[in-house]
């Protein structure tokens, strides 16, 4: 076992626990989100296949892990970016004052007005053959605006030679996908400091867009409908990702 290479965000260690998994230190709420996804067929059943996999819990060195699907399996050089989703990343049941600390994060970043947030990105430079840009939390926070968080996202999709066009085409219709299933099945659930991970392979056509981070979700709420905080940043995140493929084309008719 390791530290895991391809963390960019988060509070603990993760650890690389096999060839396809991941070990996280044990969070209660995030655990019983996993179990209740593993013990009931039909929780979810239409984003199942936007979530890692989940293996069952390990101890290792007297610390309590949950093991989970690596993301990042078979990747030669994995790229990633890990995007906040919603406005807010508050629960009901944090301290007064974490929840005003929380809510001024938000309002002091582009989360409370796009619904998403630039967590961390890790991108591999073909040319330096060497992980060129790493951007953690703190950058993502001092982005205020939207013109300079697409500028910052555009960012993720290059490899030192192109933009990666295939990447980002394959990112906006795995998304067009997911929120289709999104809208479908998550009906009173509230989605608190969840992230979308995006990946790729620099060297080869491998990709993937993926939920992750539960241990503040809600699944059952006195509120009804879907998590329109999330909804905002879906739809924002999708003509970002458009604006994006158009400029990446324009750029590589250039190189």
């Amino acid at each position: 076992m390791s530290t895991f290479q391809n963390q960019l965000a988060g509070h603990g260690t993760i650890i690389k626990e096999s060839e396809q998994t991941i070990l996280k230190l044990i969070n209660a709420d995030e655990l019983s989100f996993y179990q209740k996804l593993h013990n009931e067929p039909d929780f979810l059943l239409e984003i199942r296949e936007f979530i890692p996999k989940y293996f069952g819990t390990k101890t290792v060195n007297g610390k309590e892990y949950f093991e989970i699907e690596d993301l990042t399996t078979n990747y030669e050089k994995a790229c990633a970016m890990d995007l906040k989703m919603a406005q807010w990343q508050h629960t009901p049941f944090m301290t007064a004052e974490k929840i005003a600390g929380a809510i001024q994060k938000c309002e002091a970043t582009t989360s409370a007005k796009l619904g998403l947030r630039l967590s961390g990105m890790k991108v591999y430079d073909l040319t330096k053959e060497e992980f060129e840009l790493r951007f953690n939390r703190l950058y993502g926070l001092s982005l205020k605006i939207e013109e300079e968080l697409i500028p910052a996202i555009q960012r993720f999709f290059w490899d030192g030679l192109k933009y990666r066009v295939d990447i980002i085409e394959n990112s906006i219709e795995s998304l067009e996908k997911f929120k289709i299933a999104f809208e479908k099945c998550t009906n009173s659930i509230r989605w608190f400091s969840s992230s979308l991970l995006f990946t790729y392979d620099s060297k080869s056509q491998k990709s993937s867009v993926k939920m992750i981070d539960f241990g503040q979700t809600l699944l059952n709420t006195n509120e009804q409908g879907i998590d329109q905080s999330y909804i905002l940043g879906l739809n924002n995140l999708l003509r970002y990702l458009n604006i994006i493929k158009q400029n990446a084309i324009e750029t590589n008719k250039q190189q």
